[in-house]
């Protein structure tokens, strides 16, 4: 669509105008005008229509297809906080002074919601709360209050059982009096997208077909020979096909897909007979999160990146080429380096993985290894236009220079 094709071109300074109009309307202090120079740890997604980076050293931002959808203050990052749930610190925290009530968190959410443009006719009432922690799960009526409110608005008739359900939330410190996180989860529409939808309505999403082991097996088998995966014996041996229950398209609908697990490390999702998706759960540090593992943790928090963003480029081009891609059906690509090998999306930053070998052992800070991300969105302005543009997205390791991950759109 119009707007996919625009994201190709889109930059942090097509968006500063955006963030600064949002820090006035959300009563933030930041020093202005706000320039390009004062942007750091930027990450462009052109296939999303997604910038985020952090201003000033210290406000995390994610603007996504015509409005900001995150921004979080560092220096009071909550997060990182309930993330690590130290007990001391906890406690700490709970006996800091908290200078404002629920009805205050509330009014003060509540101008800054109206300032941003959204209007309560279009949410169903707001909920405030003041956080809590429960030091024994087991007797949650010991709790200890923490000087922080949060407050969000469900969109109106949506369903609280979504995953991320689409509402717009604020997080307001109860000690400063300030904005310390926003998020809008709504699905957004641009007026292009609009008018072209008008005219080319969106077709339900389709089943996938079923597909058996050697089927699986044979479509995935390029990008483990790119890879230079090492697998002894029998590929058939070391292979696992999960297809998709009736129960689970019911939840999460007809157009789930079937996976391909590899000796328990090479993830592969399949659609409609062609690789969608491909993670190395060994290798590629948000799965190692994903999945806790904490010998690999461990051994990953030691590694160190050897990569600059020019190296990984020459990299990620040689892979791009081995599956079978040409450049010349492609506009050029775009390569961005991860922090501590993950995007600073929906209250993660770099700064906020902490970890334990054991439950009673307090939480250390826990640094990753960068990696790279290299994204080429696809020519042609009718596919483009019919929203389905090619996009193929890269990510090296910066320790071992594999590649740990591949996306590739449309399904």
């Amino acid at each position: 669509m119009l707007a996919v094709i625009l994201a190709t071109t889109l930059s942090v300074s097509q968006v500063l105008p955006a963030l600064e109009a949002f820090c006035t309307n959300a009563e933030i202090e930041i020093r202005r005008p706000l320039t390009e120079q004062m942007v750091s740890e930027q990450i462009v997604e052109p296939e999303h229509g997604r910038v985020q980076g952090v201003i000033q050293g210290r406000y995390r931002f994610s603007y996504w297809r015509g409005k900001m959808e995150e921004f979080a203050d560092r220096n009071e990052n909550i997060f990182r906080r309930l993330n690590r749930l130290d007990p001391a610190d906890m406690v700490k925290w709970s006996r800091e002074p908290c200078s404002i009530t629920e009805t205050d968190a509330l009014e003060m959410a509540t101008r800054i919601f109206r300032r941003l443009g959204y209007s309560e006719k279009d949410f169903d009432p707001p909920e405030a709360k003041r956080s809590r922690w429960i030091p024994n799960p087991g007797n949650p009526e010991d709790f200890l209050l923490i000087p922080i409110y949060g407050v969000r608005w469900f969109q109106k008739g949506s369903s609280r059982e979504l995953a991320v359900p689409p509402k717009v939330e604020f997080v307001i410190s109860g000690t400063t009096r300030h904005l310390v996180y926003f998020s809008d989860t709504r699905w957004s529409e641009t007026f292009a997208e609009k008018v072209l939808t008008a005219f080319l309505p969106k077709p339900p999403p389709e089943e996938q077909p079923s597909i058996e082991l050697k089927e699986a097996l044979r479509i995935c088998e390029p990008m483990l020979k790119a890879i230079g995966a090492q697998i002894n014996g029998p590929l058939e041996q070391h292979a696992k096909l999960r297809l998709p229950d009736e129960r689970t398209k019911q939840i999460l609908g007809k157009g789930i897909r079937p996976f391909l697990n590899i000796d328990d490390r090479y993830l592969f999702e399949i659609s409609f007979g062609k690789l969608r998706e491909f993670n190395d759960f060994h290798e590629r540090p948000i799965c190692v999160l994903e999945v806790e593992n904490p010998q690999r943790l461990k051994e990953m928090s030691q590694e160190k990146c050897s990569l600059n963003e020019k190296q990984a480029l020459q990299i990620a081009l040689k892979f791009f080429h081995n599956l079978g891609f040409r450049d010349r059906n492609f506009y050029p690509p775009e390569v961005s380096r991860h922090l501590n090998g993950t995007s600073p999306f929906f209250g993660l930053d770099p700064a906020d993985f902490y970890w334990s070998e054991h439950p009673k052992h307090p939480a250390t800070p826990l640094t990753l290894p960068d990696s790279f991300r290299v994204e080429w969105a696809g020519k042609g302005l009718i596919d483009a236009l019919l929203g389905k543009q090619q996009f193929e997205v890269i990510e090296i390791s910066g320790v071992t220079s594999n590649l740990i991950f591949y996306w590739h759109s449309p399904p």
